[in-house]
């Protein structure tokens, strides 16, 4: 088992979404770090303005792992909702990273 001082994050990402998919999907900001001794990335998902025509959650969070160099999988659940009596969303999903200009 690794020491305490592993367990401690050492990266910080932080990014917006792009223009072109902020139109289609909201804009939203990404918080996260990876942790150095098993790379787990964690990254929660906070949108940049309210949207009246979107009801779901404001807040997500992905965690997984890099595989093969471009490949992020993990899985996404919802954070925010304030009754414990409406069920929170989870899933899996799998990302490949893409050559820039598409």
């Amino acid at each position: 088992m690794p020491n305490n001082d592993a367990y401690q994050p050492r990266a910080v990402v932080l990014n917006d979404t792009d223009f072109k998919h902020g139109q289609a999907w909201n804009h939203h900001r990404y918080y996260g770090r990876v942790r150095e001794w098993d790379g787990l990335v964690a990254l929660v998902r906070i949108p940049l303005q309210s949207n009246l025509m979107t009801q779901g959650p404001a807040m997500w969070v992905f965690s997984g792992y890099v595989v093969g160099g471009q490949n992020f999988v993990g899985t996404w659940g919802s954070l925010g909702a304030h009754d414990p009596s409406i069920p929170t969303l989870e899933s899996a999903f799998a990302t490949t990273r893409r050559e820039e200009g598409h």
